[in-house]
């Protein structure tokens, strides 16, 4: 997880690389990414999921910077020995060539019998916030608390119902008013970003204070429990975590106190 900045006037040349990345959105509208062919507008809360080796190339047309988290699974693909990369041409942004919203079409339950096969790398795809929101909104009212996550959401994958990719589940979390949760812990590690709220995280024996736009981490195997630091107003976290990697491999285990 990292942060990335694009000022007014700014473009990332178009490229493609293995490691599959995904963009979630902090602060700034009017940037875009072009991502095979498709423009992508980015606004605060969008994530935007690159699958491996899909182009994308990004420019920023407005008056102010635009923040993002950037999210990879670079370390993996190193430690395989499979990283590969390359760039468009002339140091420019990939043209746009497809309709608003085309990924997303494809990602429809009534779709060209021939538009994917099997075999095909997954193609690039967004979750507007406003859609992420209403949804939340609509599930919250009738959904029943974990006692260790809170109320807890997957960016579910459009094209197969899994983890959001094969090697990274995107996540959000929504702790209600004055709610804790309780000790427990897991297999594989997990970032938060904090989208809204404040309170405090216990991992092991040490208390992690945050408040809007923190990140904090959580490694493998550590204890650990929330608290909504506010009386009357909800926190929401979004994470990302390495458990689509331990469910293929068997090895996810959870325990709770």
């Amino acid at each position: 997880m990292a942060f990335q900045l694009l000022n007014p006037g700014e473009t990332v040349r178009s490229h493609r690389h293995t490691p599959t990345q995904m963009r979630f959105i902090v602060k700034g509208r009017g940037a875009y990414t072009t991502s095979e062919g498709e423009q992508m507008l980015m606004e605060p809360g969008d994530l935007l999921v690159q699958s491996n080796w899909s182009w994308h190339g990004s420019a920023n047309f407005a008056e102010e910077p635009v923040i993002w988290l950037d999210l990879q699974d670079r370390s993996l693909v190193n430690y395989l020995g499979a990283f590969m990369r390359e760039f468009w041409p002339e140091d420019a942004v990939q043209p746009t060539t497809r309709p608003e919203e085309y990924h997303r079409r494809l990602s429809s339950g009534v779709r060209p019998l021939k538009s994917m096969n099997p075999n095909d790398l997954l193609p690039p795809f967004q979750y507007k916030w406003q859609d992420t929101l209403r949804a939340l909104e609509d599930q919250l009212e009738s959904q029943n608390d974990d006692p260790y996550d809170g109320v807890l959401f997957e960016y579910s994958n459009p094209f197969t119902g899994g983890h959001t990719v094969p090697t990274m589940s995107a996540q959000i979390q929504v702790l209600r008013p004055g709610q804790t949760t309780l000790l427990h812990r897991h297999t594989g590690a997990t970032m938060h970003h904090v989208v809204e709220g404040q309170g405090s995280s216990t991992v092991g024996e040490e208390e992690l204070r945050w408040q809007e736009r923190d990140c904090f981490f959580i490694p493998a195997l550590q204890w650990h429990c929330h608290q909504n630091g506010s009386k009357d107003k909800r926190a929401m976290l979004f994470s990302i975590s390495d458990r689509p990697i331990l469910d293929a491999l068997g090895l996810y285990r959870e325990e709770g106190k």
